[in-house]
């Protein structure tokens, strides 16, 4: 009874909050506006007075308020309560999107600076003062609604989650795909189909990628029947060595790789008598992505090969099989849905490889440039088109993720009940 009568107070302060915060910034003490260019006529973001966001918020606060009445006391339920803390926690979450969008993109739709904005006022108050201190209540009420009506609702924790992961996964990912069409979906066309550059640079991410899946595939297999099969003196090194490529930042492998096969590295005067080069060319760059990458094969392999255990193997083996046929009638069905996710894994860790790719190669245009060292050569580059062209080729590897998400998601087997 407590929690319920905790909840129930919180959910109403979370409502007063966001319903002040709303209707803060446009009251008028006098009746004036001291900016009409700052405020276009009272306009939000092109929605007449409030905008869908200060809307969906007073809506949520008016819901928050009446959950607290229905159900004060009472269990979470009662069957009303319940319906009205959905309504205000979905009427929130639409609130706190259409206010930070409002706010955040008013200067770009009235076409002023962000200085004029910042030094303007509405209604009397200064976007510094007033205004923005409503702004941000109103953020801080819709936030306590929708965790006072998660609490209620006991969905608290899966809330925190969500919101959690929104906030580092989903709000860059929309913010690179806005930024890619800004200036067209014709513009993204172009870039995708006619940029030498990027295309290049598509080719050879594709290539070292699907080098180093190979490489990765067939030995990461043979490193994982080694650790689970076979015991042996540093063992445990050899499975320390495997993860080591997680542990440390890829710039170092670049380096580490550097001082190995470089010019005055160990091999390197070898190597320049072979007429061999390594650093500097697209063998050192599917070297650094190998090295990369496969600890993640060898970690989705080796716990299942471990619960398999061996009892199929050397009944197999009893029975006059060769290690060819366990391998390919026993030993792969068992393992074909673990390698295949880690296969996903290593070719998306593969497309995705800034940092060791980058030391190793001398990311010259068109010849020796992936995609993600062209996103960094253009974002670097002053002009507009440039920066367009740095989130274009964002865009496509985010969309190239996603696609590598799905497939995991198919992939992957369903739990046992």
């Amino acid at each position: 009874m407590r929690r319920s009568v905790r909840g129930s107070w919180l959910l109403a302060v979370a409502g007063l909050l966001a319903i002040v915060g709303a209707l803060l910034p446009w009251y008028e003490p006098g009746g004036r506006l001291d900016d009409k260019t700052a405020v276009a006529g009272r306009t939000l973001a092109g929605w007449d007075l409030v905008g869908v966001g200060v809307a969906a918020s007073l809506l949520a606060g008016v819901l928050a308020i009446a959950a607290t009445v229905v159900g004060f006391g009472r269990p979470v339920q009662t069957a009303l309560k319940r319906r009205l803390s959905w309504a205000a926690f979905a009427a929130a979450l639409v609130g706190a999107a259409g206010v930070y969008g409002d706010w955040r993109y008013v200067p770009t739709e009235l076409g002023i600076g962000r200085d004029t904005w910042d030094s303007a006022s509405i209604n009397g108050y200064g976007v510094t003062t007033g205004a923005q201190f409503g702004v941000w209540l109103l953020l801080a009420g819709l936030a306590l609604v929708v965790l006072a009506a998660a609490w209620q609702l006991r969905i608290v924790v899966r809330v925190l989650a969500l919101g959690y992961l929104f906030a580092l996964v989903a709000v860059p990912v929309v913010t690179v795909g806005r930024r890619a069409f800004e200036s067209g979906a014709g513009r993204v066309w172009d870039v995708i189909t006619k940029d030498e550059d990027f295309l290049a640079a598509a080719r050879l991410t594709f290539e070292v990628a699907g080098i180093a899946v190979v490489l990765n595939t067939i030995f990461g297999i043979g490193i994982a029947l080694l650790l689970v099969r076979k015991s042996f003196r540093g063992q445990r090194l050899l499975s320390t060595f495997v993860d080591l490529p997680l542990a440390i930042s890829p710039v170092v492998v670049g380096i580490a790789l550097i001082l190995v096969y470089g010019d005055h590295g160990w091999f390197g005067d070898a190597l320049k008598d072979a007429g061999i080069q390594i650093i500097f060319s697209t063998p050192g760059m599917v070297l650094a992505t190998v090295i990369v990458a496969l600890p993640l094969i060898v970690r989705e392999v080796v716990p299942v090969l471990q619960e398999a255990g061996i009892e199929q193997e050397q009944a197999a083996a009893s029975l006059g099989a060769n290690a060819w046929q366990r391998f390919a009638r026993i030993t792969l069905p068992t393992i074909k849905w673990a390698l295949a996710y880690g296969v996903v894994l290593c070719l998306a860790r593969s497309i995705g490889e800034f940092g060791a790719v980058r030391v190793v190669s001398q990311s010259v245009s068109g010849e020796s440039q992936t995609l993600t060292l062209f996103v960094n050569r253009e974002y670097e580059q002053l002009g507009q088109v440039h920066k367009d062209n740095a989130f274009i080729g964002s865009f496509v590897l985010m969309v190239v993720a996603v696609i590598f998400i799905v497939v995991i998601a198919v992939l992957k087997p369903k739990e046992k009940q």
